[in-house]
């Protein structure tokens, strides 16, 4: 049997035929020991193995991919956002076609919103804690009664996850180096609206497909954009309301309520783009 650690073949000798969940262990011993984490693993049998149960002799290979702490958080975080994408999918899903949850569903419903408190809970206290910026979305989220209220608070979560995870991403950074994406940033803010005005056009014009497609690079932009400016000492004000903005947006979308995304691309968007420009001093 081959032991792989970030795919670079190990001399991880096993005296004893011990099961998958034991080889596990004592990699996740070693590796602790290391002050670094098991992210994930896979393994496969050797030809002809067939158990659900499998031990050293019965693996041809496993293969660990072994991360620090602050991997350990994203990958955390990555599972977190596909969770929250499939809740989403779900609820836009009834949403569009306008029905409400069974009371199954709804039961269900809190069970998701519970288990999206804790997780944040865990991974907060692994941080360091920023609970203040999650505790007001979470309680909408608990106390939102109709579908498309449920789907604007986890579309709040969604994007307040997001820029956790872009923001982990900029602490390997220097300050130097953030204070150029910010300038970076700064100099693409007016063309940026300027190509959300074309956007909501399309999308007043019935060209759903082009506005779409147009639409995503700039969020993805504004998002990178946000979590930088939301890592500086001095957060402008207009960065927040930006946050709010694009879950909001995120929701029309899920919802398919093109009219009031067309809205919140032209009018708030653009608005608050032009705000965020005044507030930025670099």
């Amino acid at each position: 049997m081959k032991i792989l650690i970030n795919s670079e073949n190990v001399d991880f000798s096993l005296e004893e035929n011990l099961s998958l969940s034991a080889i596990v262990d004592e990699v996740a011993d070693w590796a602790q020991s290391q002050n670094l984490y098991i992210l994930d693993y896979r393994f496969s049998l050797q030809e002809g193995r067939h158990t659900e149960r499998p031990c050293r002799d019965d693996l041809a290979q496993v293969e660990f991919l072994i991360g620090d702490h602050r991997e350990l958080i994203l990958t955390h975080l990555n599972e977190l956002q596909e969770f929250i994408d499939r809740a989403g999918m779900f609820l836009a899903e009834k949403a569009r076609n306008e029905q409400d949850l069974s009371a199954q569903e709804e039961q269900q419903y809190r069970e998701a919103v519970e288990f999206l408190r804790e997780s944040i809970t865990t991974l907060e206290k692994q941080t360091g804690g920023i609970s203040e910026e999650f505790e007001a979305a979470l309680i909408s989220l608990e106390s939102s009664a109709g579908i498309f209220e449920k789907l604007q608070a986890l579309a709040l979560i969604r994007n307040k996850v997001s820029l956790w995870v872009r923001q982990l991403r900029l602490d390997s950074l220097t300050e130097e180096d953030k204070n150029n994406l910010r300038r970076d940033f700064a100099q693409k803010i007016t063309p940026l609206a300027d190509q959300l005005e074309k956007i909501a056009g399309d999308f007043t014009a019935g060209k759903e497909a082009a506005a779409l497609n147009a639409l995503e690079p700039v969020v993805e932009l504004l998002s990178d954009g946000l979590a930088v400016l939301l890592s500086a000492e001095k957060v402008p004000e207009a960065a927040e309301k930006l946050v709010a903005l694009l879950s909001e947006l995120t929701a029309a979308l899920d919802a398919a309520d093109l009219v009031t995304a067309a809205d919140l691309i032209d009018f708030d968007l653009r608005e608050c783009l032009a705000e965020l420009a005044s507030q930025i001093n670099l």
